[in-house]
C-alpha cells in the first residue's frame, strides 16, 4: 500500500456522512460520538506519534498503534474504562465498514477486532431519593423568571425521564394539552419519537411557564420550549447551561438535605425517575418504553433491589406477631434468595 494512498480519508468521509446517517440511520448526536473518537485518535497520531494528518494512511493503522493509543488514553488523559471502550468500539466500527468497502483492509480489521475491551466495574444506578428531588425543586427563586424556568426544567427532567438533549429539543408544538391524555413528544436517539403522558401538576406548571415565556400574543409553535436569552426563541438552551444550573442548586440543596449528593447531573433525573417507577411497581417493559430503550437489557439495571426494597421483602416474610420466629431465621438459603444471591 502506497504512502500517499488517500483511501483512508475517502472511506472515513463516507463512513461519517453516508454510512452512519443513511445506512444505519444514526442521529447527529450518535454520529458526533464517532467523530469525537476518531478525532481523538488523530490527535494522538499527530501530537504523540508526530504523524502529520495528511500522512495518516492505512499503513499506520496497526494493532500495536491502537494498543499504544488506548494506553495513552488511560495514562495521559485519565479516561475511564467505559470511555476507552467507546473509543475502541468506534475504531472497530470504522474498520468493519472500511474492510467491507475494500477487502484488502480485512487483515487490518481482523487484527484490531481482536483487541479486547477493558473490564468495566458495574456500579449501581446513580439515582436520587425522593427527599433529595424535593429539596432540589425547592431551590429556585420563584420570584424571578430564571427561577421559574430552572424549576420547570428540573420538573420535566424528572417527570418525563427525558435525556437532556431530548428535553432541550422540545418545541412548543410538542406539548399537547387539549386531548384525552395530555402528553409531550420527545425526539430521541435515531430520530425516534415517543409520547410521554403529563401529570396534572406538571401541566399546571407548564401552563404558567408558557404564560411567562411564550405568551399567546407572540407565541410561535415551532419555538424551543427552553431557549437562550442570547439567541431568543430561535436557539435552544445549551446542555452546559443546564448542567451548571443543576450543580448550583445541588450545592444549596445539600445544605438543607443530607441526601442530596454533590455533583448531581441532568441524566441523574432520568435514572431517578426510572428507579422510582420501578419501586412503585411499574413493570420493566413499561419503563423501557417510557425511557425509549431499544433493548430490555438496558432497562434491567433498575431491577437491582436497593436496601429499602430488600428490607420490605424480608419484612413480608418475617415477624407477623410479637414473639413469632421469622421464617428466614437460621435459613441461609432463603436469606441469599431474598437478597438476590
Amino acid at each position: 500500500m502506497k504512502k500517499d494512498d488517500s483511501s483512508y480519508w475517502h472511506l472515513l468521509r463516507k463512513f461519517l456522512t453516508i454510512y452512519l446517517p443513511k445506512h444505519r440511520g444514526y442521529g447527529k448526536n450518535t454520529i458526533e460520538t464517532y467523530c469525537t473518537s476518531l478525532r481523538v485518535f488523530h490527535i494522538y497520531l499527530n501530537n504523540i506519534q508526530k504523524i502529520p494528518l495528511l500522512e495518516i494512511t492505512w499503513v499506520v493503522m496497526q494493532r500495536q498503534m491502537v494498543f499504544n493509543f488506548l494506553e495513552w488514553l488511560q495514562k495521559e488523559r485519565k479516561c475511564s474504562a467505559s470511555t476507552i471502550n467507546l473509543r475502541l468500539a468506534s475504531l472497530k466500527s470504522f474498520l468493519a465498514f472500511a474492510s467491507a468497502e475494500d477487502p484488502a483492509l480485512m487483515s487490518i480489521y481482523i487484527e484490531i477486532r481482536q483487541i479486547p475491551a477493558m473490564k468495566v466495574v458495574k456500579k449501581g444506578v446513580d439515582y436520587l431519593t425522593r427527599s433529595a428531588v424535593k429539596a432540589l425543586m425547592n431551590q429556585p427563586d420563584l420570584n424571578t423568571k430564571k427561577g421559574i424556568r430552572d424549576r420547570m426544567i428540573m420538573i420535566l427532567l424528572y417527570d418525563t425521564g427525558a435525556r437532556i438533549t431530548e428535553l432541550l429539543s422540545i418545541k412548543v408544538n410538542d406539548l399537547l394539552f387539549d386531548i384525552k391524555v395530555p402528553c409531550v413528544y420527545l425526539h430521541g436517539k435515531g430520530d425516534k419519537v415517543r409520547c410521554i403522558p403529563l401529570m396534572d401538576k406538571t401541566i399546571a406548571h407548564l401552563k404558567e411557564y408558557l404564560r411567562i415565556f411564550h405568551p399567546s400574543s407572540c407565541q410561535i409553535k415551532s419555538s424551543f420550549l427552553f431557549y437562550s436569552p442570547i439567541t431568543g426563541r430561535t436557539g435552544s438552551l445549551s446542555v452546559d447551561a443546564v448542567a451548571f444550573m443543576i450543580k448550583k442548586y445541588c450545592k444549596k440543596a445539600s445544605k438543607v438535605c443530607i441526601e442530596v449528593p454533590l455533583g448531581v447531573h441532568p441524566h441523574q433525573f432520568r435514572h431517578t425517575r426510572a428507579q422510582h417507577l420501578y419501586q412503585d411497581g411499574m413493570p420493566l417493559s413499561y419503563i423501557a418504553e417510557f425511557l425509549g430503550h431499544s433493548s430490555m437489557n438496558t432497562t434491567k439495571i433498575y431491577a437491582a433491589a436497593d436496601t429499602a426494597m430488600m428490607r420490605q421483602a424480608i419484612e413480608k416474610t418475617g415477624v407477623i406477631e410479637t414473639g413469632t420466629v421469622p421464617c428466614w431465621k437460621d435459613n441461609d438459603d432463603l436469606i441469599r434468595k431474598l437478597c438476590g444471591l
